[in-house]
């Protein structure tokens, strides 16, 4: 995410105290050519970089990220997620590009917030926002951000490149006010800005949870998949204690699909998977040449 002047007002309008989207729509109205909608969606993007979050009543607020961010000079370090030294020269040894370095810092401020999230995850939630003109998520992720995000201070890669990434460090969600990645809920909106804060969010079993992640895996590689496929990809791993495929799709599975963003009925008995990048292309499970 590149803050421009906008988002750097909304910045500095917030202060020190949560605010309620309403109160702060009214005193930027004067200040700012942006309509109540334009706001949310700006406030959701912060969200997402780790600058505001809401602390549960429906306020917004700055992070310890964004309260830096106002207090910077105007420069490079305004336009960009706040990160480390430490990070920063680990990237700069990637030769990554403007684009592709915003990529792996989303990725890294992503998995610093949860503390832990599957590949499926880090692609669903950071791809859409910095697609650094690839094509697919699974391009952008074996192309350009896997290897530098795993060099990172603090980032644990799997062995098994099933099992989740892991960030050494406590997780951020757990801590009031601190940096995050999670989108505010919108009104007229789906609640969740990603997969992973959809799974976490929802009334589960671990077990439960583990089995919906590991089907919204298999379907966001596929793109489309009918019930039945999903169940053989991910029951035979990830029962959840249901003593059958039918079951665990009937009373786990389905009624987890519809609350995930990007994630919807097909057709009959077929699910899909879409995915939005920044450029406004769709993603699909079938890899495109990166664009030039």
């Amino acid at each position: 995410m590149k803050l421009d002047a906008a988002d750097r007002t909304i910045l500095n309008a917030l202060g020190t105290e949560a605010r309620s989207p309403e109160e702060l729509a009214e005193e930027l109205a004067a200040e700012l050519d942006v309509g109540r909608a334009d706001l949310d969606a700006r406030l959701a993007d912060l969200a997402d970089n780790g600058l505001v979050t809401d602390p549960g009543d429906g306020r917004v607020q700055r992070t310890d990220s964004g309260r830096r961010v106002v207090a910077t000079s105007a420069g490079e370090r305004d336009n960009r997620i706040d990160t480390s030294p430490e990070i920063e020269a680990v990237l700069g040894m990637f030769g990554l590009g403007p684009d592709g370095a915003e990529a792996v810092r989303g990725a890294f401020a992503f998995l610093r917030y949860w503390g832990e999230a599957t590949v499926d995850e880090l692609v669903d939630a950071i791809y859409s926002e910095d697609p650094a003109d690839y094509g697919t998520g699974d391009a952008w992720w074996s192309d350009l951000v896997r290897d530098p995000l795993a060099a990172l201070p603090g980032v644990v890669a799997p062995v098994d490149p099933d099992e989740p990434w892991r960030y050494a460090g406590p997780a951020e969600v757990n801590t009031p006010g601190a940096d995050g990645t999670r989108r505010l809920a919108r009104p007229g909106h789906q609640p969740y800005g990603s997969v992973k804060h959809a799974i976490e969010s929802l009334e589960l079993e671990p077990s439960e949870r583990e089995a919906v992640r590991a089907a919204f895996g298999f379907l966001r590689r596929e793109g489309e998949a009918s019930e039945a496929d999903i169940a053989a990809a991910a029951y035979h791993d990830h029962p959840a204690d249901y003593p059958t495929p039918d079951t665990w799709w009937d009373e786990c599975v389905r009624d987890a699909f519809a609350e995930l963003p990007g994630v919807s009925r097909a057709d009959g008995d077929v699910w899909r998977y879409r995915q939005r990048t920044s450029s406004g292309q769709s993603g699909s499970a079938d890899d495109r040449e990166r664009s030039r």
